[in-house]
């Protein structure tokens, strides 16, 4: 992931944003942050001297990376199916599943 941000900051970032010295430790810290908030920020403002431009920059890029790789089926749907697949099926003394009529 995290080749994958630095590729795409310097591929769409102004060269502005770019200049930071710490930009490897601040991307990291970044991906390795629970929530990217405020707080996150203000971390890296004190720790790595991070621009508002380069945070919000990194966070979207990090969104868009996590969405891309996001599994397409609702993983709750997918239980409701087997749910749904339990409530249709009876197995008799045989042991073997078949559709409830």
């Amino acid at each position: 992931m995290f080749a994958n941000v630095k590729e795409k900051l310097h591929a769409n970032a102004p060269e502005c944003l770019l200049e930071n010295p710490n930009e490897d430790k601040i991307i990291q810290a970044m991906i390795d942050a629970p929530n990217r908030g405020d707080r996150l920020w203000d971390k890296l403002e004190i720790e790595f001297g991070c621009n508002a431009g380069l945070f919000f920059h990194i966070k979207e890029i990090i969104k868009e990376l996590n969405a891309a790789n996001k599994m397409p089926s609702d993983p709750r749907k997918a239980a409701a199916d087997a749910r749904m697949d339990r409530l249709l099926r009876i197995r008799p003394s045989s042991g073997r599943a078949i559709a409830r009529r």
